[in-house]
């Protein structure tokens, strides 16, 4: 049998920090996480969302949640895990959020964060990026049935 060893060169601390910032819903604390951002931070979401791109540097971080908060009057995390290994952590939230036209959607997205001497150097949010253009384009997130082909 082979035997696996993961380990993690992320500190409790930093580990805190994501999980306070991403949990609780309307309860999220990002003051911590923010701090832990290393001042060259690269952030990426799709471009497939008005507020997507490639954020360079804390100020642009925070820039990009101006962007989403613009088109939401919330959107909140609920972590499911903070999965550190190596000098990676994943964090699998449940996103809820209402567009400022009312439209609401409950979401999976995962967080990934590199760490390099305990800060925060790269961040991507992977997401169900077809239903926030739903709800910003005026209408209920589509679902479609189970197909099974037999």
């Amino acid at each position: 049998m082979v035997q696996t060893t993961v380990t993690t060169t992320v500190s409790p601390e930093l580990i805190e920090a994501v999980r306070k910032g991403l949990t609780g819903f309307d309860k999220n604390d990002r003051g911590d996480m923010i701090a832990a951002l290393d001042d060259n931070v690269v952030f990426e979401f799709s471009d497939s969302l008005p507020y997507g791109g490639t954020y360079s540097g804390k100020k642009e971080f925070l820039a990009f949640w101006k962007h989403v908060y613009k088109e939401y009057e919330y959107f909140n995390y609920d972590a499911r895990a903070v999965l550190a290994s190596g000098d990676y952590l994943l964090v699998p939230v449940v996103a809820r959020a209402k567009t400022k036209t009312g439209y609401s959607m409950e979401n999976e997205h995962l967080f990934l964060f590199r760490i390099k001497n305990g800060k925060i150097i790269y961040g991507r949010i992977y997401a169900d990026t077809a239903r926030g253009r739903d709800v910003l384009e005026g209408h209920q997130p589509r679902k479609y049935p189970k197909l099974i082909l037999e």
